[in-house]
């Protein structure tokens, strides 16, 4: 099984709903950061991929359909040219709002606290984060103009390095519409998906645990 779609776009822009709608539309399962807490196996081939080392991706993405999120996002140059025959989505945001939304969700005072107690079995993950850009110990993952400079950069890297019949920007707020035409699925009746808000963001660091409908399908 090879990925068919790879969802580029950063944290925080949708990339959870995105894994519960591929999903939903036969798309999965969909690989996703919180896939990581299920399988410490995988961590350090993602911590290879995280360092910029190459790694044998068949076995990164080994019964998956699909990608979303990091530690996936990170490394989106090998892995839009390892599948050539994947699509591409690019979730994106309204720049305040990300960073809004950053702030009170992956880089909050939660997080970082989050950090600090982490047991040491769990450093390969807060070094994964770190290298993805999302450690909240950093100065500049505060810093607005820094945050959405790296959002306007991606997103402007993305749409320059891939073709644009290969690719679909997409907002949450769009719905099922240009998602299902770009994949070439019907339209659910269901409502389009609306997970991982910051409250729900943070009530995993918390408790370490996944708020129900995020697991997806598994099979």
């Amino acid at each position: 099984m090879s990925l068919q779609v790879i969802a580029v776009g950063l944290g925080r822009t949708g990339t959870t709903s995105l894994k519960v709608a591929l999903e939903e539309l036969g798309f999965g399962p969909c690989f996703h950061m919180t896939e990581l807490l299920r399988n410490p196996a995988s961590w350090p081939l993602w911590l290879r991929a995280c360092r910029g080392e190459d790694v044998d991706w068949e076995a990164a993405f080994h019964g998956y359909r699909s990608s979303t999120d990091d530690p996936g996002t990170l490394c989106w140059r090998k892995l839009v040219k390892f599948y050539p025959n994947a699509k591409i989505i690019l979730t994106t945001r309204d720049p305040d709002k990300w960073f809004a939304s950053a702030q009170t969700s992956a880089v909050s005072e939660t997080a970082r606290a989050s950090y600090e107690r982490a047991p040491p079995e769990l450093q390969p993950i807060l070094e994964m984060n770190a290298a993805m850009g999302w450690d909240p110990r950093d100065p500049r993952t505060h810093d607005h103009s820094y945050m959405t400079g790296w959002l306007a950069r991606h997103n402007a890297e993305v749409q320059a390095a891939v073709a644009p019949g290969r690719l679909l920007v997409f907002l949450s707020s769009d719905g099922w519409g240009p998602l299902c035409r770009f994949l070439g699925v019907n339209v659910p009746r269901s409502p389009y998906p609306h997970v991982n808000t910051s409250a729900e963001f943070v009530e995993m660091l918390k408790t370490g645990t996944m708020p129900d409908g995020w697991a997806g399908k598994r099979s």
